[in-house]
C-alpha cells in the first residue's frame, strides 16, 4: 500500500509576481546600448557585449566593446564586474575616467581614476549615462566614425582612374 505524502509547504511559497523583475541587470542595459550605438551610427560603429566568467565561477565581467568594422578595430569602452548573484553591487571600469569628478562614486581599487562601485540599478544607469555622454567617449566615437568614412571613400588613385 502506497503512503500518501503530506504537503507541509505553505500555500504561498512562491509570490504571485515571481517572474516580474525587481530590476534589470547591467548586462541587459549594456546590450540595449550596444544595439542603439549601431542604430545611431548606421552600423559605421557597432556595440558588442563580451562576457567572461572569472576563474572559480563566482564573478562575471561584461566588456562593452565598440567595433569599427571598416577599420577592423575594436576596443573596450567600459567593463562591469559583479557576482553571479546578486548583480549589484557592481564595479564599473571606464577607459577615460580622468575627467570624472572623484566624489561621484566610491572608489574601490588602487586605480582611483577608473574603477567605481555602483550599489544598485539606479546608480548604474546614472553612471552609464555619464560614460556614454562623456566628451572623451564622444571624441573617440567621432574619430572612429570619421576614420571609417574616410576609409570607405575612393582613394585619389581610384578617383583618377574612374574619370
Amino acid at each position: 500500500m502506497a503512503t500518501a505524502f503530506t504537503d507541509m509547504w505553505p500555500n504561498n511559497l512562491w509570490p504571485e509576481n515571481l517572474n516580474e523583475l525587481a530590476f534589470e541587470s547591467p548586462k541587459f542595459h549594456m546590450l540595449q546600448q550596444a544595439a542603439i550605438l549601431g542604430e545611431r551610427t548606421r552600423h559605421v560603429l557597432d556595440g558588442k557585449l563580451v562576457t567572461y566568467e572569472e576563474p572559480g565561477g563566482k564573478l562575471i565581467r561584461h566588456d562593452f566593446t565598440v567595433i569599427a568594422p571598416t577599420l577592423r578595430y575594436r576596443f573596450v569602452l567600459f567593463s562591469v564586474q559583479h557576482a553571479k548573484v546578486p548583480a549589484y553591487p557592481a564595479l564599473v571600469r571606464y577607459v577615460s575616467a580622468a575627467a570624472w569628478p572623484p566624489e561621484v562614486y566610491q572608489l574601490k581599487t588602487k586605480d582611483p581614476e577608473s574603477t567605481f562601485e555602483v550599489k544598485n540599478e539606479e546608480e548604474f544607469m546614472r553612471l552609464m549615462k555619464f560614460i556614454l555622454s562623456n566628451k572623451d567617449t564622444l571624441e573617440i566615437l567621432q574619430t572612429l566614425i570619421s576614420q571609417s568614412q574616410e576609409k570607405s571613400w575612393p582613394t585619389e588613385s581610384n578617383a583618377v582612374m574612374n574619370q
